[in-house]
């Protein structure tokens, strides 16, 4: 149901990722999501910056089985950020790589009528399946930078 791994990428690829996310959140924000996120096509956008095509050939390398990205998008949680309990039941599975800000504040998940956290540590990646509610927890202090990824096969 998850799987995840640790140290991703490289500190530098690491910090050039969450450069790219205040540069979309910053001067491309999506208006049609809840606040801080970007637009769906990064995997597009940014297909010949070597950061996150090293992230995106770990995601499809080690995804649990063979899939293609959909689609995937920059996310910055922000005091005043709000993400409902929500799916993503048009696509096999998910993913988020956790860039910054994101020791211990992982990802929420509805599982069984009970809530369980996944604590995350920054440069985490994990996998889940595509059809469980979750949610980022209520937010407050330092942002949290993170990448989402849907995945079909």
């Amino acid at each position: 149901m998850l799987s995840s791994f640790d140290n991703v990428l490289t500190e530098t690829d690491r910090l050039e990722i969450k450069r790219l996310a205040d540069y979309e959140i910053d001067n491309h924000l999506c208006l049609d999501v809840p606040k801080y996120q970007s637009h769906e096509n990064m995997e597009i956008k940014y297909k010949d910056n070597h950061s996150y095509n090293k992230l995106v050939e770990f995601v499809l390398k080690h995804s649990p089985i063979p899939l293609k990205i959909q689609n995937s998008w920059f996310n910055i949680c922000k005091d005043d950020s709000d993400f409902p309990f929500h799916t993503h039941e048009y696509v096999d599975m998910s993913a988020v790589y956790f860039v910054d800000g994101c020791e211990g504040r992982g990802t929420l998940f509805k599982i069984d009528g009970a809530e369980h956290m996944y604590n995350s540590k920054n440069n985490d990646l994990l996998y889940f399946d595509s059809s469980l509610e979750h949610r980022v927890p209520n937010w407050s202090g330092k942002d949290r930078y993170s990448i989402a990824f849907d995945l079909k096969t």
